[in-house]
């Protein structure tokens, strides 16, 4: 016989599921998961989970309350069809938190810096500044054209470069492409630049020549 593993009381105590069906799915959760391995989440982040869940599951036994009372199917569908949704959400937030704490202490305790690329188009928006912790913001181009010619792009490199700043983040503007641009970039705050002006992109062996000789 192998020996005996102990289990986490934390993630295996089941003394509080009275529906036997609940305590076998409980236990099949269980065994397909690391038992020791737990996450400290702030107050805020465990409010967020247990309020999303109170409510999916909620929709649960307004569902199984439609099958009991024998509801039209496709009116049962239409609730299931929230309870997807719902749980959908529940996924992107944990995701999230996960991202935003879990994995970037992973990569920082290996040596390595967050960093946010592209910032100001699709998803890289204003609210990773809530979602996730990271150590460097790279600015996408399409902000820096015209730094050098409107004022309106240059309060607003200016605006994220102080914000960068106050947050203790590493403030990159990408596409400096002519002296004039990086002159105004100079103004902003912003603590680095990249582009053809700096440099193209090369061989590793070129490059190593060149910056790491």
């Amino acid at each position: 016989m192998g020996e005996a593993t102990e289990k986490c009381p934390r993630c295996c105590d089941t003394a509080n599921a009275d529906d036997r069906e609940v305590r076998e799915a409980e236990a099949e959760t269980e065994s397909s998961s690391c038992c020791c391995r737990h996450k400290k989440r702030s107050e805020e982040e465990y409010k967020s989970l247990i309020h999303r869940l109170n409510r999916i599951e909620g929709q649960i036994r307004g569902i199984r309350g439609m099958v009991e009372k024998d509801i039209y199917c496709a009116d049962i569908l239409v609730q299931v069809a929230a309870v997807n949704s719902a749980l959908n959400g529940f996924s992107k937030e944990l995701l999230a938190q996960h991202v935003r704490t879990c994995v970037a202490d992973d990569l920082r305790g290996r040596g390595f810096s967050v960093a946010v690329d592209d910032f100001g188009v699709d998803n890289a928006n204003v609210s990773l500044f809530v979602q996730l912790e990271f150590d460097v913001l790279k600015m996408d181009r399409s902000l820096i054209w015209g730094i050098d010619a409107t004022d309106r792009t240059m309060r607003v490199v200016s605006g994220l470069a102080s914000l960068c700043d106050d947050l203790s983040i590493e403030s990159v503007a990408e596409g400096i492409e002519t002296e004039q641009q990086l002159e105004a970039l100079k103004t902003t705050g912003c603590t680095r630049a990249q582009g053809y002006l700096i440099g193209r992109p090369s061989a590793i062996d070129e490059f190593e020549r060149r910056f790491m000789a």
